[in-house]
């Protein structure tokens, strides 16, 4: 693997903070058009639902009118909850726009997430979360991460990347063994068609697994669901990079996009309920 240049182990408020003037619109607008390819793949593959809990956020915007901010969560017959979000200023440094899939309780495969963005080095967080402890199960360790230990290892050692390190203990224990987590070298060219092509093989994957599930018991539901929710609210409330939104559109804003995130407020029913 390449030396860092230390980068890496700074946090989102710190890398934004010494350079805080950085336009990145042109990529913020190549990162939309990925963000928008996976999410109109996910539309026409599920039959999904838009949540009247999340109206209030498309769009947001700061106190200032010089940011804005989208989200939008679905919900469906095999998708508790699917989240399409936007935030920031990509003229000022830093933007995240990411995707996430929380599938319902009538499989244990992996639920999916995405993020893409500017800190203000180009930035991308691919991930799929587990649905048991795979420590006690690893016949779903090899089932579902062994696979994916290709592309992550192929990505560590490429020299346009550093490997994206949280100094978030909670949030490095969050990550899978195979999360990818990078933030782009100073100068390196042709990341936005490694991430796009890194971004399609991970859909793809995790497609494939969605349409070859083993169902769950009806009986085993209700844990599966409390699980679900407990990790997708932890995950949203305790994320380090919260404080750069509370920054641009303050506080009162920032928590409540916090909460519609996890559907703290959400009104459509929970798929298996």
């Amino acid at each position: 693997m390449p030396s860092t240049t230390g980068d890496n182990l700074k946090s989102v408020r710190q890398l934004i903070d010494e350079q805080p003037n950085v336009d990145n619109t042109a990529v913020y607008e190549q990162l939309c058009a990925i963000q928008d390819e996976l999410w109109g793949r996910l539309r026409a593959r599920f039959s999904l639902v838009p949540d009247a809990s999340t109206q209030r956020f498309q769009p947001y915007t700061s106190p200032d009118g010089s940011a804005s901010g989208t989200l939008a969560a679905w919900s469906g017959p095999e998708v508790d909850w699917a989240v399409y979000g936007r935030v920031g200023n990509p003229a000022k440094s830093f933007c995240n726009l990411n995707i996430n899939v929380w599938l319902g309780p009538q499989t244990r495969v992996p639920h999916l997430m995405f993020q893409f963005g500017t800190f203000p080095a180009p930035f991308f967080y691919m991930d799929y979360f587990p649905r048991v402890h795979f420590l006690t199960s690893p016949g779903y360790m090899d089932h579902y991460f062994d696979p994916v230990n290709a592309q992550y290892l192929e990505l560590m050692k490429e020299d346009r990347l550093e490997p994206f390190i949280s100094q978030s203990t909670y949030v490095r224990a969050l990550m899978s063994p195979v999360a990818l987590c990078f933030i782009a070298r100073p100068g390196a060219t042709g990341i936005i068609e490694l991430i796009r092509a890194n971004a399609a093989q991970y859909f793809d994957r995790w497609l494939a697994w969605v349409d070859d599930a083993e169902p769950v018991r009806r009986q085993d539901y209700a844990d599966l669901m409390h699980r679900d929710l407990e990790l997708r609210r932890h995950a949203a409330e305790r994320d380090p990079a919260n404080v750069v939104p509370e920054r641009i559109y303050g506080t009162e804003v920032a928590s409540a996009v916090v909460r519609a995130l996890w559907g703290g407020q959400r009104v459509l029913p929970r798929p298996g309920a």
